[in-house]
């Protein structure tokens, strides 16, 4: 053995006699794991290490194994269905595919030890939290004309979505937030006169180009909440004549004057961009806007300069014409504005969990108001329970300008988070805007087609058909 071989070999083997003494490795925790796998993505992984850590300092029995990955929902599916190397615990996504598990009997019904179970203050998660978890996570199956209600998942959270923009960047010019459509029009027009593309966006194939915010954002405030939960029921194949889209013509049509790129709004080449390139053209000020979700900051963390980007969020804006907002006929909106939000991740627990109750109880710790603060304080992201948003609270003293912009959105708005039961829905057969083919969300007609917005609702009229009858 050469000499410096020798040294580095010495030093190894005294390290390796230091470490154990002092407590620190994991192999010296003799109590028990609880396996958590969850999405590897733009909220990171801060957010999961300090619930993990907190649980662990009130429960000093147990840790939290965290497993991140970006192919968790398969890891879920092929162990599910192997019944092998299961974790205690998951987040994943897709409602529908998450209902389609408990009906096969892969997960738990978390009606009775998580829902109504006590959380804090003598009050159960039912008593907790917002009415569309409700909605969202219940599953009921009838037998011999009974009803029984089911609880398949616990939302993680309710994305808050709008448009991100560099409150720096505004004031030096002074442009004003819109409220409209047409008064973001008129800011984009400013905006490129300034030699800056108002608009950046990223390619219907990296992560959907994110257009369905926008889409969902002015139909959803143009319909009101009670004409979209009525649409979510599926209940004829009328619901997607176009006759009864108001709102989806004035979406398409909003997205097709702003997003087309020979109209000049655009950040060159945005359709065939992926969502990092563009939101790092915001970032460097090349584009002024960007539709997109509370998770913005945490993802791009490594790539905000504090001293250039103050970065904030406004909603959607209003569909409007000569100055007036429009709303359909039976239009409703619960004393607030709306934005059309998304339960984007649901905390499940298998049947087959290798610590069932240690989960259970982990779960709902989760779910205490106290926790629910700690998990907005390190991930921008809001929890659809009953706890403290306050922007000015102590509690989110240290959080970015924009982060407290995701905090007051939520507050001044109700966050409408569209759900339903129907089969056919469950199945992945009907959505309400097209998905998973080369034309989410009609992007592409509209875009690189040049589809008018009357035949992209043709063609979901024509397939609602087909699937509803």
């Amino acid at each position: 053995m050469k000499k410096g071989n020798k040294l580095i070999g010495t030093l190894l083997f005294s390290l390796a006699m230091i470490l154990p003494s002092c407590g620190g490795t994991q192999d010296d925790f003799k109590g028990t794991y609880i396996d958590f796998g969850f999405l590897k993505a733009g909220i990171g992984t801060e957010v999961y290490e300090k619930i993990a850590e907190a649980y662990h300092t009130e429960h000093p029995d147990y840790k939290v194994k965290l497993h991140a990955s970006i192919d968790i929902n398969n890891i879920a599916k092929n162990s599910f269905e192997s019944g092998k190397n299961i974790y205690d615990i998951y987040s994943l996504r897709q409602n529908n595919v998450i209902t389609q598990y408990y009906i096969k009997g892969y997960l738990l019904d978390l009606k009775d030890v998580v829902y109504n179970a006590e959380i804090a203050d003598g009050k159960t998660l039912l008593e907790l939290c917002d009415e569309s978890v409700i909605e969202y996570s219940k599953y009921s199956t009838e037998r011999d004309g009974v009803v029984e209600d089911h609880f398949v998942s616990v939302p993680e959270f309710v994305n808050v979505n709008g448009y991100v923009y560099n409150k720096k960047l505004f004031a030096q010019h002074g442009w004003k937030v819109p409220n409209t459509t047409e008064e973001m029009k008129a800011l984009c027009l400013q905006i490129a006169a300034a030699g800056i593309s108002p608009i950046v966006f990223c390619s219907p194939n990296s992560a959907d180009g994110y257009v369905y915010y926008l889409l969902n954002g002015i139909n959803t405030q143009y319909e009101g909440i009670q004409n979209m939960k009525d649409a979510y029921k599926f209940e004829s194949a009328e619901i997607f004549n176009p006759s009864n889209r108001t709102g989806k013509l004035h979406a398409l049509q909003t997205f097709k004057d702003l997003y087309k790129e020979s109209n000049g709004l655009v950040y060159p080449n945005s359709i065939n961009i992926d969502a990092q390139e563009a939101q790092k053209a915001l970032l460097l000020g090349r584009a002024a806007m960007m539709v997109n979700g509370s998770w913005f900051e945490t993802e791009m963390r490594k790539f905000i300069d504090p001293s250039k980007h103050e970065l904030a969020m406004f909603k959607v804006p209003e569909y409007s014409e000569d100055g007036e907002i429009l709303h359909a006929p039976g239009y409703t909106n619960d004393g607030k504005g709306i934005i059309d939000s998304e339960y984007t991740a649901e905390y499940v627990i298998p049947t087959l969990a290798p610590h069932k109750e240690a989960a259970i109880d982990f779960l709902k710790f989760m779910q205490r108001p106290d926790i629910c603060e700690l998990y907005t304080k390190y991930s921008n992201n809001i929890r659809p329970f009953k706890y403290n948003k306050n922007p000015e609270s102590s509690v989110y003293s240290n959080m970015s300008s924009f982060g407290k912009t995701v905090l007051q959105l939520a507050n001044e708005n109700t966050l409408f988070v569209a759900s339903s039961k129907h089969p056919k829905y469950i199945l992945g057969e009907i959505s309400y805007w097209p998905s998973g083919d080369s034309d989410r969300y009609h992007t592409n007609r509209l875009l690189r087609q040049d589809k008018e917005p009357i035949d992209c609702l043709e063609v979901e009229y024509n397939n609602a058909k087909k699937v509803l009858g």
